[in-house]
């Protein structure tokens, strides 16, 4: 998982200016049916209910080599229709709607979302890298 172009210019300027960066203590994560990249943001599920799950980033391990995944896990609301399409990566984001796009997540497998099913990510299946 890469940091968004966004992300990646606020550690750059906080190093070169000697000052510190903070993220947001709570992410908002979407779900995108195409693929995301550094400079633009996947397509975002819009059927079924759903709606981005938000999550606290102290509850994410960090391996004090660059690398975090999440320690709990992350439950989207029951679908109650079929999604757009097969689920492609998980963006994270500074707001429930709208905001600001600080991360993706590409999946090893795409997820199909069927009614009835609770898209899931267990602990540990999200990892953070920031390139």
């Amino acid at each position: 998982m890469p940091a968004t172009t966004y992300t990646a210019n606020l550690i750059a300027k906080a190093h070169a200016h000697g000052t510190a960066y903070q993220g947001p203590d709570t992410v908002y994560l979407s779900l995108v049916t195409t693929t995301p990249t550094a400079s633009a943001a996947g397509t975002e599920v819009t059927l079924g209910d759903y709606e981005r799950v938000a999550t606290t980033m102290s509850g994410w391990d960090d391996d004090a080599a660059g690398v975090l995944s999440n320690d709990v896990d992350i439950a989207y609301p029951e679908a109650t229709a079929d999604y757009d399409d097969d689920v492609l990566a998980v963006e994270a984001w500074t707001a429930a709607t709208n905001g600001t796009r600080l991360w993706y997540i590409v999946l090893a497998a795409p997820k199909v979302i069927v009614t009835g099913m609770t898209p899931t990510f267990f602990a540990g299946d999200l990892v953070l890298e920031v390139v």
